[in-house]
């Protein structure tokens, strides 16, 4: 799992406690609705890792795939008040006290084995901010979270071994270390909205710190996972980005994250329009832009590992345009560029291992 995808909505509650003083009142109101885009960073300017200057990114021509869309209902998890429950199947849950807002639990993939719809809540609720924000803001904290796997659900490297020694189910124990730092005043425009408000750059770790095996009667059982296993997926999680939060605004309204590829979220409370509406299905793929004069890219998200074939066809099926594409990470963005083929109306499709077409559209390809 990208830790970045946990993270997509946290520090977006995080201004209701910057713009409202009332601490009990910066949760928002059952019923609101926030909308998500997300991309790369076509060209991230070379100082913002150290200015976190919002100014000087330019996001009018950026290409969304999907958005998604984020309900705020009452929370059934004990301690939270409220949760974010996004169309995509993931929720998040929150609550606020003494001048602080606290982060409870979660529901998406683990960051180990990305195994979706994975339930995970604090052993304490995590601080995202505290109330009141300003130029000395800083937060530095460690939590606990664990998460327990049972056998069939594990890697079939890792489950024949625990198989052969009757063990039905392993739980890792991790460490969680959280630090919040104000950075710098600053602004941001998209499009013809413009805001001036601040950045806070934010650092989460998640270090394993223990694994525990029990059998099928639940009883523990004394086997230490081989060093070779325990390297290739326990390691240590880090994830970094800086938010970007306008006073008046009740949400974060830009975020960059800070991983190998940077990318760039954007927050709303109104829905983009031209933007379709991202799938709660495994192997979703998007194709943006669409139309285009060159570049396109490719995104699979919870996509199953392995080769996969991007074909271009004329409208009576004539093959024009194919590259396999080999893909390790479940979530992952591909481009290719089509400036060899004329404009036009043409279909695509993506092609899994077994020959099956899992998606085919229509692309059209314009003039530059």
């Amino acid at each position: 799992m990208c830790l970045s995808r946990i993270f997509s909505s946290v520090i977006a509650m995080c201004l209701l406690m910057v713009a409202r003083g009332d601490c009990q009142d910066f949760l928002p109101a059952i019923g609101d609705t926030l909308y998500n885009v997300k991309t790369r960073i076509p060209d991230l300017p070379g100082d913002f890792l150290q200015s976190f200057d919002f100014s000087q990114i330019n996001c009018d021509y950026c290409n969304f795939p999907c958005q998604r869309r984020i309900t705020v209902s009452k929370s059934r998890i004990p301690g939270a008040n409220v949760s974010l429950i996004y169309n995509t199947g993931r929720s998040e849950h929150y609550s606020s006290e003494n001048g602080k807002l606290l982060w409870n639990a979660f529901e998406d993939e683990d960051p180990f084995f990305a195994r979706k719809r994975t339930f995970v809540q604090f052993f304490n609720p995590l601080t995202l901010l505290e109330n009141p924000v300003t130029s000395t803001t800083q937060i530095s904290e460690r939590n606990e979270i664990l998460f327990a796997y049972g056998v069939k659900q594990l890697p079939e490297d890792i489950r024949s071994v625990l198989t052969e020694k009757d063990i039905s189910k392993m739980e890792v124990r991790c460490g969680v270390y959280w630090r919040a730092n104000y950075r710098s005043r600053t602004s941001f425009q998209f499009y013809a909205d413009r805001s001036t408000g601040f950045a806070v750059q934010y650092e989460l770790t998640i270090l394993p710190e223990g694994v525990r095996f029990t059998d099928i009667q639940g009883g523990e059982v004394g086997y230490t996972l081989e060093a070779q296993l325990y390297q290739k997926y326990l390691t240590n999680k880090v994830h970094r980005f800086v938010s970007f939060f306008s006073p008046g605004k009740s949400f974060e309204v830009a975020r960059v994250d800070l991983d190998k590829v940077p990318k760039i979220s954007l927050f709303t409370t109104r829905a983009f329009q031209s933007i379709s509406k991202c799938r709660n299905t495994r192997n979703a793929i998007y194709l943006y832009p669409n139309p285009t004069f060159e570049k396109i890219y490719l995104q699979f998200e919870d996509t199953d590992p392995g080769n996969y074939v991007f074909q271009v066809t004329n409208i009576i099926g004539k093959k024009l345009w194919e590259k396999t594409i080999q893909i390790r990470d479940p979530n992952s963005t591909v481009n290719f560029n089509l400036s060899g083929l004329p404009k036009g109306l043409y279909l695509y499709s993506v092609i899994n291992e077994q020959g099956e077409r899992i998606q085919s559209k229509r692309l059209v390809i314009i003039e530059p």
